[in-house]
């Protein structure tokens, strides 16, 4: 037997720091003093805390197989079975190592198993009972929490306002109220109640005050969690087990609210108004479509009031970075709605087009591509019959080569330079061939849009001004109190147009003619135009 270098592999099941810490201890130990005692060689120790329920998952496993393969090591040391693997496709892997003649040797402190067929038998028997021990605990732990559901305990996580008895052995842990947080939540429940305030106010005094503690992260809950906590009907003395298995127990720790003023708050919750829409409605640019051009984060805004000096109200629309970056702090201030609203005028002045100008610009596409077409059918024609004439050439050198009238070395490369020219000639005829997708529906879009879309925008609701803004650009940011736009590229290319037109018609003036007339000499001084 050839010389055995050894992989020593420890691995405990869980990836926490404290659990089973003692188990790669204690396995270190004992294979250390196997090592000692036999004297084998082992190049490197491998320490894994991961799982090994399920096939490829364990990525210092993977390296190691990957080392034997390598040649790296053909023998692999381990405290028991049990640590190398728990479910079939691994130890199919370590077999198939053996299978190929690169693991000699699997060893653990009281067994060997050597590359022959008993040997391979065993291992592979050892591992599925490991499956099949490590199955049944699974089924176990299911079998207790159900039991433990049954005698009235919700398993698993706690929720906020309780806690569980110090001391007490694992498996059979009760629930009781927590003596802060319990009361604090039970008084939330009648405030709500009794309409004295809302879910929102709720957060913002227990924020203020550090009182709704998350009882597994010693946290203040999230907003969302925090609504959430009124519609869970633990607090009113059922849980469900699994979630949504809808399989529900009578719990018996001490309820929070009765079930009949339970069901009474989640009809005041269910017609708690949508105020999200309203606001989007009443406030059209935020929600994604504006961005922060400093920390890059969404734009939000806000109603504002101010009293004036005679008494009356003044109402204004504001918008501002929503400022939700946690790692920089945006110094960005707000900007009001009219400034948004006459910089997104002035954009769309910049593409307006005449509808004369479009109708025009539409014709005049549809011409040349049809130009266009002809033009190709007359170069297919020809390219075709150039094809024609190399197969022609080609039959010829064949005939002559078969007739012994021309030598090899000239046959072949006459032959190669004919191929070579139908080659190419067959790319061009295939593009040619090839319809492009018309182009004339996409212009005829962006025309309207240029033409059509400052009227819309003034005289436009929320959700006509919204989509207008997105066609406009995608790239869209407020940045010291200014809004930019950069525009699409079709939009770019139709705003130099309106440039080129201001330079030659001094932006269309009242008392020149806007006709096909008109736009033909324009385009015989700006031949540029269409093409833009």
């Amino acid at each position: 037997m050839d010389l055995i270098k050894y992989l020593e592999y420890l691995r405990k099941s869980s990836e926490g720091k404290d659990r089973q810490a003692q188990s790669i201890e204690s396995q270190r130990d004992e294979v250390s003093d196997m090592v000692k005692r036999e004297n084998l060689i082992v190049i490197d120790r491998i320490e894994e805390s991961h799982s090994a329920k399920w096939q490829g998952k364990r990525a210092k496993f993977n390296e190691m197989l990957k080392r034997v393969e390598k040649g790296d090591a053909n023998g692999i040391i381990l405290w028991n079975i049990s640590r190398l693997t728990r479910n079939i496709g691994d130890v199919g892997d370590v077999i198939d190592l053996m299978d190929r003649g690169l693991l000699e040797e699997v060893k653990t402190p009281t067994q060997v198993f050597r590359n022959t067929p008993n040997d391979k038998f065993m291992l592979t028997l050892l591992a599925s009972q490991a499956k099949l021990e490590n199955d049944n605990k699974s089924i176990d732990v299911k079998r207790g929490l159900k039991t433990k559901a049954k005698n009235g305990w919700r398993p698993n996580h706690l929720v906020a306002g309780y806690t569980t008895p110090p001391n007490q052995e694992k498996g059979k842990k009760t629930i009781v109220k927590d003596e802060y947080s319990f009361p604090i939540l039970k008084s939330y429940f009648q405030k709500l109640l009794s309409g004295e305030c809302s879910i929102a106010q709720l957060y913002f005094e227990a924020n203020e005050k550090y009182e709704i503690i998350n009882p597994s992260t010693k946290r203040v809950v999230s907003r969302s969690a925090f609504y959430e906590l009124f519609k869970n009907p633990f607090y009113s003395g059922v849980f469900e087990f699994p979630q949504g298995s809808g399989e529900w127990y009578e719990g018996k720790h001490e309820i929070m609210i009765s079930r009949t003023d339970f069901k009474k708050l989640q009809k005041i919750l269910s017609k708690r108004p949508a105020t999200n829409q309203t606001k989007v409605d009443n406030l059209p640019y935020k929600d994604s479509l504006l961005m922060c051009g400093e920390c890059g984060y969404s734009v939000t805004g806000e109603n504002k009031r101010r009293k004036l000096k005679d008494g009356s109200t003044k109402h204004h629309k504001i918008y501002h970075c929503s400022k939700k970056s946690k790692s920089h702090k945006c110094t960005q201030g707000s900007m009001p709605e009219s400034d948004i609203e006459n910089t997104v005028e002035n954009l769309i002045e910049q593409i307006w087009l005449p509808p004369e100008f479009v109708e025009w610009a539409i014709d005049r596409a549809k011409m040349k591509l049809k130009e266009k077409s002809t033009l190709k059918t007359s170069r297919n024609d020809q390219i075709a019959k150039e094809i024609d004439r190399i197969d022609d050439r080609v039959s010829r050198l064949i005939d002559m080569r078969s007739n012994g009238e021309i030598e090899s070395d000239l046959f072949l490369e006459k032959k190669d330079a004919h191929t070579k020219r139908k080659e190419i000639l067959q790319e061009e005829l295939d593009d040619l061939s090839t319809q492009p997708k018309s182009k004339i529906a996409e212009l005829e879009k962006h025309l309207n849009f240029a033409s059509s879309a400052l009227a819309e925008f003034k005289e436009g609701g929320t959700t006509t001004k919204r989509k207008i803004i997105k066609n406009l650009g995608s790239n869209r940011y407020i940045l010291d109190k200014k809004l930019v736009i950069e525009p699409k590229k079709e939009l770019y290319a139709i705003q130099k147009s309106c440039k080129a037109m201001d330079l030659h018609f001094s932006r269309f003036e009242p008392n020149i003619p806007l006709n096909k007339r008109t736009f033909d000499a324009l385009h015989i001084k700006s031949p540029s135009l269409l093409r833009e």
